[in-house]
């Protein structure tokens, strides 16, 4: 059910979105680089790639690692609370170029995230249900 609606929303929003190189600092914390484009409007944002998915620069996947992000970003108050639940430092200023990237591209980003609703976490980190058939088919 998540996975087809994950299609029908890079479908009908005519977005691309792929892995892009990413900083040796970001890396290192599992973050990725990613884009994505929608109506000749190109942007990037950092996802936390804890299980390395992005490698498969499968577009499924690189979304829900995208709505994960988002998520995370609205439902933490403030730069403090957002990186003490992403276990950032408060004083790094990649982190807080990470939050300010993030509040920028809000409106952006909201206009075909809302809507949507990420694969279970809990199936993501047990890779069940949706979250293996996304990897297995490389989605």
């Amino acid at each position: 059910m998540t996975i087809s609606k994950l299609k029908k929303a890079i479908q009908e929003k005519r977005l691309t979105i792929k892995n892009e190189p990413t900083v040796l600092f970001w890396h290192r914390l599992n973050y990725q680089l990613i884009s994505i484009e929608q109506k000749g409007t190109k942007t990037f944002i950092l996802v936390d790639d804890e299980y390395g998915d992005t490698k498969t620069n499968a577009e499924l996947i690189l979304l829900n690692l995208l709505i994960y992000e988002y998520q995370d970003y609205l439902e933490a108050s403030d730069y403090l609370i957002w990186c003490k639940e992403k276990g950032l430092s408060v004083e790094s200023t990649e982190a807080r170029a990470h939050y300010s990237n993030l509040r920028e591209k809000e409106h952006f980003l909201s206009e075909f995230l809302e809507d949507l609703t990420p694969v279970s976490p809990l199936e993501w980190q047990l890779n069940s249900g949706e979250a293996q058939a996304l990897r297995e088919n490389n989605y």
